[in-house]
Parts: C-alpha cells; structure tokens; sequence
C-alpha cells in the first residue's frame, strides 16, 4: 500500500484535549473514526464476514443495501473447493487510500479509495487445471495484481461515524460470479473403452446430432432448479424471466434468465440476478457461466439492462445507484464466457452545485478519457447483430442509442420457456 494505516495504541480520550487525531472535547476526529471503519472493513471483506461489514453500517435488515451486502459475501452454495479458491482471493484484498483525502461537511464525509486483490482472472482462465487444488496453489503464487477505484460515504449518526454507501464492491468481488476452467471431459480411456463397447462411428462424448434429447432434458431440469427464483421475479416484476438462443451459434441454445436469490413467503422478490448458463456436453448438463447481480431490483430506477451479442462477443450493460453516484457498466464475454473486459462510466451529481461530472474505467480501476471509452463501446455496439432482451430505451443522448434500433429476442415467461425448450427435441 501507498499508505499506512496504524492502529492506535490507546484510546484518543485518553490523550490530553488538543492532542493531534482528536477534538477539543477529546473524541475522535472524523479522519480517526473514519480510519478504524476502514480497518475494520477491510478485515471483514478478507473474512468474507457480511455481519462484520454491516455492522460499520447504517443500514437496517430491511434497506435493500443491507441485504445486497448479505447476498454478495454468502458463497454457501458454492461447493467446498470452489469457497477454497474464493477465500484464497478475498484474504488478498487490500483498501488503499489516504486519511487525508476524507471530505468531511457537517454530519457527512467521503473518501476515494482503492482496492487491491489478486489477480484472479488471468488465474481462473490462464490454465486448464486437473483439480481444484491446482488453481488454489495458483492464486497464491500469482504475481499480478487487480485494482479497482471505489469510494465511501459516510455518516454521522448519534455521534457515531458509519459507512453510508460502498460503491464499486460488486465488482471487487466479481470472482464469486465466475469459476476457474477446470476440466470436466471424461478421461480419455474410459471414453475410448466405451467408444469400442458401442461403435467406431459414433462418438462418446458429444451428443449424436440426430437425438438430442440429453440436451432437452438437461435444459428442463436447468429451468426446474431455478424455478422459484425466476418465478419470484416474474411474480413481483410483472415480465417473463426466461430467455432461450443459440449465442455462440454452436448448435445449442442458451438459457439466460432473471432470478432472485431469495423470494419472500407469498413468493414475492425484491431483486433479479441474470444469469446465462450454456449447455456442456460432455457433463450433460447446463452450467452457469455468468452471473450479474442485482440486474433488476425494486427501488430506484429499479436496474436497467441490455443483453446484446456480436458475432464474437456477449455484451452486458446495466446501470443503476443513486443520483449523486450513477454507474453504467458494461460487460464484454467471448464466446467461452470468458469475462475479457468490463467498462464503466460514472456519473456524480452535486447536489451543491447542481453540476454532473464524469469518470470513466476499464476493468475497475484503469482510468480511461471520455474519448477512449466512447471509442471502445461504440466499437462493441456498431458491431451488434441482435438484441437478446432489454427492460429500457435508450436515451438520444446516450451511447447505447443506436441498440434501440436492432430487433429485440425478448423473453418469455417461465412455463411458456418449458415448453419452448422441450419443443426443441431433435431439431438442433
């Protein structure tokens, strides 16, 4: 890190009033409470400890920011070997920045700050790994680095400083969306042993392109397993959830589709992750490949996106967060939903002044001009051959205008995509 960040050996009350890091009534100065927050928030992200990051909040259970904050840090469901590999990339996680940099007026105060981790990415898909303990002992030996610009706000609550909005976690914590290439091909003599056992003409290992059926089937039990979820956000958001085409034109559809984490009793849910899962046809099952949380959600502008693909590339763009700190993020994937690149624009608006200024990333934390990003995603959207689903229209003065022109796949509600899917029987 660029800057220490030092514990206090005793407590600043202790001190004499006037004593540098405290008030003249002996408390803390907001620059020092501000620092334990971020000491404690930093430990906490290492630990994957939701509770521990909510603490240093002001959000109660039912503010939509708390359980986003629930939502990202669970890994639960994630198998033991996979929690392995996240924990191993969380522990790396550093927050750099500089006390003096806090902006404090009254009763609210913020702070830029910049996250550190390893370099996961290059890790997951640099290598086609046998196990799972082979990509563990990578990302711990891995030289490279991810940064990501964030910032915090703060607040000053009954004399108690606490954090008030976390931007840009989401993306420091993008590895939980994504899973290392580990090989899921059958082993090369039992596939040949079984090859001999039925016939030298047919293969093994992929479907025979006259029966289709596993396809089918595994696509009805993908559909069933994210039932309630995507029943859940159909039930609150009043749309179809479901989407099924053929992306990377390999003969297979995908399903991608909208689904929350978790729906309430009477089956109702405040948020909708999108998720594409591609069909794997040596395991014989849909697997998920990419996960964007919170999509859409009820609250603001409720999350805008667009899911649109190019001959070569996936194209993700959703937007959403409060006037004062808007961002638009789009995700680019090729077609072995690989995530090769992430660009963001934020948007600020001072309340003030009644001005709006711009920043603009690539992957988080490499600071672009405004003509570099335009560049690069004008160049992604001229090259858009269909529109697979979006809940917005562009605005004229947006750079995603020209999407607003391409025909729209759409999607269907959850029973209408069963029917659809079974339907597909032997015509791939």
């Amino acid at each position: 890190m660029n800057y220490k960040k030092v514990i206090a050996a005793v407590l600043c009350g202790a001190l004499l009033a006037g004593t540098a890091g405290c008030t003249k009534t002996g408390k803390p100065s907001a620059e020092d409470s501000i620092e334990s927050i971020l000491e404690d928030y930093e430990e906490a992200l290492q630990d994957f400890d939701a509770d521990g990051v909510l603490e240093l909040t002001k959000w109660d259970d039912d503010d939509r920011y708390y359980r986003e904050i629930e939502e990202l840090l669970d890994i639960g469901n994630c198998s033991k070997e996979v929690q392995d590999c996240y924990r191993t990339i969380a522990s790396s996680i550093a927050v750099d920045y500089d006390i003096d940099d806090v902006k404090v007026n009254d009763s609210k105060a913020s702070l830029f700050v910049k996250y550190e981790l390893t370099g996961w990415s290059s890790v997951f898909h640099g290598d086609d790994y046998e196990n799972f303990d082979e990509v563990n002992k990578a990302l711990k030996t891995a030289r490279s680095k991810d940064k990501i610009n964030g910032k915090l706000s703060f607040q000053l609550i009954d004399g108690e400083w606490k954090i008030s909005k976390i931007s840009a976690l989401n993306e420091v914590f993008a590895f939980t969306f994504d899973m290392p290439d580990v090989r899921t091909a059958p082993d090369p003599t039992e596939a040949t042993t079984e090859t001999t056992a039925t016939s030298s003409e047919t293969s093994s290992t992929m479907p025979r392109t006259d029966d289709n059926s596993e396809f089918v089937e595994a696509g009805v039990r993908c559909l069933k397993e994210n039932s309630t979820g995507i029943l859940g956000v159909e039930s609150s958001f009043k749309i179809g959830a479901c989407g099924v085409y053929d992306i990377d034109s390999n003969g297979f559809p995908e399903l991608f589709f909208l689904s929350a984490d978790q729906a309430t009793d009477d089956g109702m849910a405040f948020n909708g992750n999108l998720t594409v899962c591609s069909y794997d046809p040596f395991a014989k099952e849909f697997k998920e490949k990419i996960i964007v949380r919170n999509a859409i959600y009820q609250a603001a502008d409720g999350g805008l996106y667009i899911i649109a693909a190019t001959d070569k590339e996936l194209i993700i763009s959703h937007r959403g967060g409060e006037e004062s700190q808007y961002h638009i993020t789009t995700e680019i994937y090729d077609f072995n939903w690989h995530n090769i690149a992430n660009y963001t624009r934020m948007i600020y608006y001072d309340y003030d002044t009644d001005d709006y200024t711009y920043e603009y990333f690539q992957n988080g934390s490499f600071a672009l001009t405004e003509k570099e990003y335009y560049s690069v995603i004008t160049d992604y959207i001229g090259r858009t051959e269909v529109v697979l689903d979006r809940n917005y229209s562009p605005m004229v003065n947006d750079i995603e205008f020209s999407l607003a022109g391409i025909p729209v796949v759409g999607m269907m509600e959850y029973d209408q995509a069963m029917e659809y899917v079974k339907s597909l029987r032997y015509s791939v």
